[in-house]
């Protein structure tokens, strides 16, 4: 019967792999041809689309986060409305082929590494409604081509490299409900004037903050929009935007109005009055009750800041700046009218400076900044006034607080300031738009609240500074830039949060002495770039998740438990076989029962070494680890019954001992034992 075909193949999230080659398992699929739902999202499985002109009826394809690299073929499935793509690892331009997908009507490419241009056959998507790219390489200015999509409900482009003006055609979107372009990653970003979206009735969500879009709100914001009961995001900030804003903005009844990081110098009174008492979640109505000024909660008035640039509750008011230090401007997260002299002679002042061990030319205002001790600016010239791009203090004898001034030098990249009796807050790091590289450990911190609203931040050092608690929801926000994260010797509590899993950058996670407590999550299995996991020395307790043992780049996994006691890593021991990049495994001193798997460590090429001493594993040792000419391997204190006698003869294991020793080397026989369960010297002898 022809309509009794299958309709829905929907294996989402079911730890899939593709057993049969690619194209022969693609191939079998696209056989249905009745197919009009493929879901394949969340599994380790690569499509070929070469065969997908068989499914004619396909409709719906959800494919993301499978690993996805090629799309070649795609442009045959004409009857596709909705294609899910995100967290893939595509790369270079978008294929022509997705632009002969014309019935397109939902496509998701975000979190992927598209480059190039949007081209100008965009236009051949009429059709559709949801566009998604956000954190791409996209370049080059947004085609006018775009105003074509009459049917376009969400357009997201944040987090590319777009350049240059928006094109007058995207006012033609009249069926937009959401925008989003915020924050392009390039030196140029998106500039010019911003719509005025006067002709777009439904719109109630725009993002096109952190850009260089200038010149004033123009005439006719959203004249048309109707929805004035709903709530509605606005988000301006962090652009060269001056003028006015305009105050027909008060038919708004809930808005989200972000406006600080501009040029703007005031906010009309009727935009903070009692017609406006639920903006900002509520904080414009609280704080005029209180007595305060309504527009604060919108932007710090001129003369003063915040760290978000207005005020945030009635319990935390903007900052005076001082007269020193003035700027007209409202919604100023620093003041930051001060020179890069001026803020590295505050850091001077306030950390004890004439105390320090090296601090050549500081002071001295004869002398060029870029030739004081242990300040470097990018072009090199130690002749220069300015462009600092590492300040490296560490271990300088700095006493007191580091002014967050430090985070308005404009071209920072580096800060070292560890191993010093100092503190920091992390007020106004949002405005370090450049600092990648934050070294902390051993310095005073009592938090690092904030710390998560550094917006370029690759890698972050935090050892030793005697931190408590559980990590705050902000830091989470680092996920798109972290590549490295040391917190070791601290004393963080709680689950580690599966959060973390977000972090797709990151090739170094050091979490060694910690309080963390309950499983390790699962979501570290998709760290794909991950190269080092040190968790040991915490509180963790449950099965180790088998997600750890497909990380394809993992060479150092580290969860042994040697010094504090409570519930431990229990549970089989997973195989580690898909692992090529693995040298040092340490997993002793846990609760682990079973057997150690026959593919163990089976796909490693540069093992050398693995411990699983103290542990409840049993049974016998596989011979297939005789595969490795050099490698210690630690099983004492388990109850392993057998070693194979081919171990007896690889004379580089156990750092040679296994030449002098044999198999005692590596396990007492049964019957036989010593302090340490093994022999490893001429006076330790199995007896």
């Amino acid at each position: 019967d022809e309509n009794s075909g299958v309709t829905s193949l929907q294996l989402g999230n079911n730890n899939l792999e593709a057993m049969a080659p690619v194209k022969e398992a693609s191939e079998l699929i696209f056989s249905l041809p009745e197919l009009k739902l493929l879901d394949l999202k969340g599994n380790n499985f690569q499509v070929n689309f070469n065969s997908i002109k068989h499914a004619s009826k396909l409709d719906t394809i959800l494919l993301s986060g499978t690993g996805l690299t090629d799309l070649t073929g795609i442009g045959q499935a004409t009857s596709l409305r909705e294609l899910h793509l995100t967290d893939n690892d595509l790369s270079g331009a978008i294929p022509d082929e997705l632009f002969e997908l014309t019935n397109l009507e939902e496509i998701y490419i975000s979190f992927n590494q598209f480059s190039g241009e949007l081209p100008a056959k965009i236009s051949k998507w009429s059709k559709l409604r949801y566009l998604y790219s956000f954190n791409n390489q996209l370049s080059g200015s947004i085609p006018s081509e775009i105003g074509q999509l009459s049917f376009l409900k969400e357009l997201v482009l944040g987090f590319n490299k777009f350049t240059g003006e928006l094109p007058d055609e995207i006012e033609n979107l009249a069926s937009l409900e959401q925008i989003s372009l915020m924050n392009q990653k390039g030196v140029m970003k998106l500039s010019g004037p911003i719509p005025s979206f006067a002709a777009v009735p439904k719109l109630t969500f725009i993002e096109l903050q952190d850009n260089s879009f200038s010149g004033p709100i123009p005439t006719g914001f959203l004249r048309d929009q109707s929805a004035t009961q709903v709530d509605v995001v606005i988000n301006l900030s962090n652009n060269q935007l001056t003028g006015d804003i305009p105050d027909s903005l008060s038919k708004f009844k809930k808005l989200e109005l972000g406006i600080v990081g501009n040029e703007f110098q005031n906010i009309p009174d009727s935009l903070c009055g009692v017609n406006a008492a639920a903006w900002m979640g509520g904080i414009v109505g609280a704080l005029n009750d209180e007595g305060n000024d309504g527009c604060n909660a919108i932007a710090c008035p001129p003369g003063t800041y915040s760290a978000s640039g207005k005020q945030e509750s009635v319990d935390t008011p903007c900052t005076e700046c001082g007269s020193l230090r003035f700027d007209p401007t409202i919604g100023k997260t620093v003041c930051n009218s001060i020179s890069e002299r001026a803020i590295l002679m505050n850091i001077y002042a306030d950390t004890n400076g004439e105390d320090w061990d090296y601090d050549d030319g500081w002071g001295d205002s004869s002398v060029p900044i870029c030739s004081w001790d242990n300040v470097v600016c990018g072009n090199g010239e130690e002749n220069d006034d300015q462009g600092i791009t590492e300040l490296n203090l560490a271990e300088n004898n700095l006493v007191g607080t580091v002014p967050s001034s430090v985070y308005s030098l404009p071209s920072l990249q580096t800060l070292d300031i560890k191993l010093n009796a100092v503190s920091i807050s992390f007020d106004g790091i949002s405005n370090a738009e450049n600092l990648e590289v934050l070294y902390l450990s051993d310095i005073i911190l009592e938090d690092i609240n904030g710390l998560g609203n550094a917006p370029a931040l690759q890698e972050l050092h935090l050892t030793d500074n005697e931190l408590t608690g559980q990590i705050p929801d902000d830091f989470y926000n680092l996920a798109p830039t972290l590549k490295e994260l040391y917190i070791a010797y601290n004393a963080f509590t709680g689950e580690i949060s599966s959060k973390f899993g977000t972090f797709k950058k990151l090739s170094q996670f050091y979490a060694y002495d910690n309080d963390f407590s309950g499983e390790i999550p699962s979501e570290f299995g998709s760290l794909t770039k991950l190269e080092n996991l040190v968790l040991a020395e915490n509180l963790l307790s449950g099965n180790i998740p088998p997600e750890l043992g497909s990380l394809p780049r993992l060479e150092i996994l580290s969860i042994f438990r040697r010094d504090k006691s409570g519930p431990k890593l229990s549970g089989p021991l997973p195989s580690f076989a898909k692992m090529p990049s693995l040298t040092d495994l340490y997993l002793d001193n846990n609760d682990i029962t079973g057997s150690i798997p026959a593919d163990f460590v089976s796909a490693s090429m540069e093992i050398g070494l693995i411990t699983l001493a103290d542990n409840l594993i049993t049974g016998s040792v596989p011979e297939e680890l005789a595969e490795f000419d050099w490698l210690d391997i630690l099983l004492e204190g388990n109850k392993i019954t057998e070693l194979p006698e081919v171990f007896c003869n690889k004379v580089n294991w156990m750092e040679d001992d296994v030449g002098d020793y044999g198999c005692d080397a590596i396990l007492c026989e049964q019957g036989y034992a010593n302090i340490y369960g093994r022999q490893n010297s001429t006076d330790s002898e199995c007896v």
